[in-house]
């Protein structure tokens, strides 16, 4: 008996779900992402490091290649129900669903009050008769008039107050999967937000939203109606005998079944409306992304092109999608007059043999009449919730999913002694990123092992690629490695709480990730308590990073920004800023918006605004990734000499592929092929380290090549000037640096005046000339 239901369940299931995209986690071995819970190896019964198939053949699924394992249709409907109702009935929403169900009552009652006081005040108009008694109640002719108008008003009017009761229900219930939906997508591993596309994330929001609103047809059009009819399956019964009752129960039935048994279409059409819907959204979020290389690359009209295309598609499928239901609804429209006749002619037919009344087959035919406006309402939500099943099965496969990043010791921090750095030690720790579909995975670190002492400064150098910031990564705990151990203090950091070790690491890195809003929120996003961090706090920190002529020149004169806003070139404009009134600039620089993803700066801006932000986190270990990236050789030195100043007493990790700033630190380490192969002093790797002098030699020749390039390819302003002056290159100073315009400029001027003062007087011609040209 029991495999007979279950086999029944599984047809029916199998026969509502839509065929849609394959979701995939992929899983290369149980302790590659952090924190990997038990209901995460549960719901994978695969031993991952076993090649055996009767292992793979216990989920019944064709093996994913690479060991990556298909998590596809795993939500039952029974588990959507399940999430949904979670959400609908929560705490908060309970006494509002209560109120409206009572309400629900009430208006079943007044449904059956107006088509009685109908009967009533059509009977007593027929006589002579000034007044009724109704229940032991004498109405007047007048009274019973005014009461039966009242009680087709309270009728409508009931509805009413129950949907506007309603309304805060559908808005927490938006509230409550948003935060839900965000909540877990922040909880993803790191490799899922590496690795899956951001409309695709977006998407689950989007969804979230329409989710939602399914609480509203479900409780004002569906639990209201089937409540109303059950009370008026019982009062039928009551009045008209069993068959009435029992017949308006058989509509119920038969209603939803024809609903259900619609339901397939429309939930396939809206499969291909949700799937051309995502391709579309997709199309038009990687236009606005990529606006800039649009346009640079006169690919406008291809894009629109792209775009138009997408939008037909999934337009088409909306429009037959939409169009759908309204097709079925016919078949409502039927099924619903059709049973209205025959419970008319029911009653109607017995009126002659006198055993119902021409007063309660008006009463029938008038509620039936009700009923039948009611029930449209009714299958239009049904419909409406069957087609909104790909949508509540895509939100809740994902949300059902147990988090990726679990904190499983949230009670054991890290333990830092106040004002003194801490150690930090690698030992044979080894990883290997999930490999591509069709490549072979490769370990990335194979015993990678390292000790950086308290307090000190040290620089990690490899070639691309060999996995520098995958330490900062595994130190942050984004990822575990395989084998092997990190400790900080001694401790082992995954033994410890996530939120405290992450708490006492502050990265600086190449990627600002600026948020919408102003520069004050951006810098306090840093601190440990924002609320505490005020504008004369962040001014002192700007002015110990040397960063205050920056903030400044954020808000000056339009005419004077045009001379000095270059965001790489800090020289021209200090000179500049003094004229302007500093006191006034502190005062609203702070509330410049950066824009969306900070687009209103610059990217050596946005770096400036992230290096503050990750100062005024205070944390004991400081992780810098390519922070001067962005900044020409002047402004860079300038900042970097800052920030080693800022991060004294402190353990400090960088990550650079300009050499020259590896003298800021007190220990480099060479990596290569998984292992640290060197370390020590700038100098002694020189005389040691083969690979460190082929990446030093590598460094320095590409900047010789590209200054070179510079002189005979692209010259400058002032080299052209000095070609004309007759100046060889030999006669420029060595120490000059061809990137500083202003001082080459300077230069040739001197020479000019110089040749001016000595020329002689068959020479006037040729200073003419000269003089033209120039």
């Amino acid at each position: 008996m029991f495999e007979w239901i279950k086999k029944i369940s599984q047809a029916v299931v199998h026969y509502f779900r839509p065929v849609d995209t394959d979701q995939s986690i992929p899983l290369t071995d149980e302790e590659s992402f952090v924190g990997l819970s038990k209901d995460t190896a549960d719901l994978i019964p695969i031993n991952l490091n076993s090649n055996s198939m009767e292992d793979i053949e216990l989920i019944n699924e064709v093996p994913v290649p690479n060991q990556t394992i298909a998590v596809t249709d795993l939500v039952s409907p029974y588990q959507v129900i399940k999430g949904l109702a979670s959400f609908v009935l929560s705490k908060e929403n309970i006494p509002r669903i209560t109120t409206a169900g009572v309400l629900t009552g009430l208006n079943t009652g007044f449904n059956f009050l107006a088509p009685y006081l109908f009967g009533k005040a059509v009977e007593l108009l027929m006589t002579d008769e000034e007044s009724t008694t109704i229940m032991g109640v004498e109405f007047s002719r007048a009274a019973l008039i005014s009461f039966l108008v009242s009680a087709y008003s309270v009728s409508q009017l009931l509805p009413k107050i129950r949907d506007q009761i309603l309304v805060p229900v559908t808005a927490n219930n938006i509230k409550s999967v948003i935060v839900k939906s965000t909540e877990h997508l922040l909880k993803k591993s790191l490799n899922y937000h590496v690795t899956t596309p951001m409309p695709d994330m977006i998407y689950l929001i989007q969804k979230g939203f329409s989710l939602g609103t399914i609480s509203t047809p479900l409780l004002t059009q569906v639990a209201p109606t089937i409540l109303e009819i059950g009370i008026a399956c019982g009062v039928l019964s009551n009045l008209y005998g069993i068959e009435i009752g029992a017949g308006l129960a058989a509509v119920l039935v038969l209603y939803t079944a024809y609903s259900a048994a619609t339901a397939k279409p429309i939930i396939n059409a809206c499969e291909v409306e949700l799937r051309l819907g995502n391709e579309a959204w997709t199309k038009f979020d990687s236009a606005i992304a990529r606006y800039k290389t649009i346009h640079d690359f006169g690919k406008l009209q291809e894009t629109m092109d792209e775009i138009n295309l997408a939008m037909t598609k999934a337009t088409t499928a909306r429009i037959k999608a939409t169009n759908l239901p309204v097709k079925v609804g016919y078949g409502n429209i039927a099924l619903l007059r059709l049973s209205m006749l025959l419970g008319a002619l029911y009653v109607g037919l017995q009126v002659k043999t006198r055993k119902y009344t021409v007063e309660e087959f008006m009463v029938l035919v008038s509620y039936l009449n009700q009923l039948s406006q009611l029930l449209p309402g009714f299958g239009d939500a049904v419909n409406r919730l069957f087609a909104s099943y790909p949508d509540l099965k895509f939100v809740f496969k994902e949300l059902l999913k147990p988090d990726e990043v679990v904190d499983l010791h949230p009670d054991k921090p890290l333990n830092i002694t106040s004002n003194k750095a801490p150690s930090i030690e690698f030992k044979n720790v080894s990883f290997s990123y999930p490999p591509k579909p069709g490549k072979k995975q490769k370990h990335l670190f194979k015993d990678l092992s390292f000790t950086i002492e308290p307090g000190e400064k040290v620089a990690f150098v490899s070639r691309s690629g060999a996995g520098k910031t995958t330490i900062f990564n595994l130190l942050y705990r984004f990822y575990n490695p395989s084998s092997g151990s990190i400790k900080i203090n001694g401790q082992d950091i995954s033994e410890l709480s996530l939120n405290s070790l992450r708490s006492n690491i502050a990265l600086l890195g190449q990627n600002p990730n600026l948020f919408k809003g102003t520069l004050r929120d951006n810098i306090r996003f840093g601190a440990l308590h924002p609320e505490e961090v005020t504008d004369e706090m962040i001014w002192e920190l700007a002015r110990f990073a040397n960063l205050d002529d920056f903030l400044q020149s954020l808000k000056i004169d339009p005419e004077l920004e045009k001379k000095v806003s270059d965001s790489d070139d800090e020289n021209n404009s200090d000179s500049k800023m003094e004229v302007l009134d500093t006191d006034t600039i502190e005062d609203n620089v702070l509330d410049t918006d950066v824009g969306e993803n900070g687009k209103t700066l610059s990217g050596g801006q946005q770096q400036k605004v992230a290096i503050l932000r990750g100062l005024l986190k205070n944390s004991p270990i400081r992780l810098l990734d390519e922070i001067t990236a962005p900044f020409d050789s002047h402004s860079a030195t300038k900042v970097l000499q800052s920030i080693s100043k800022a991060c004294d007493g402190k353990t400090t990790l960088m990550i650079t592929h300009k050499l020259t700033e590896a003298q800021f630190v007190d220990k480099i380490i060479v990596i290569d092929e998984g292992r640290a192969i060197a370390q020590g002093t700038h100098t002694q790797l020189m005389n040691t380290c083969k690979l460190y002098q082929e990446l030093w030699n590598a460094y320095t020749s590409s900047h010789a090549d590209a200054l070179q390039q510079n002189n005979t390819e692209s010259p400058s302003s002032s080299r052209k000037m000095l070609d004309k002056l007759g100046t060889k290159p030999k006669d420029i100073s060595p120490i000059m640096d061809e990137s500083k315009e202003d001082n080459n400029l300077g230069y040739a001027f001197n020479l000019l005046n110089n040749k001016s003062s000595s020329k002689k007087p068959d020479d006037s011609k040729n200073e003419e000339d000269m003089s033209l040209d120039l």
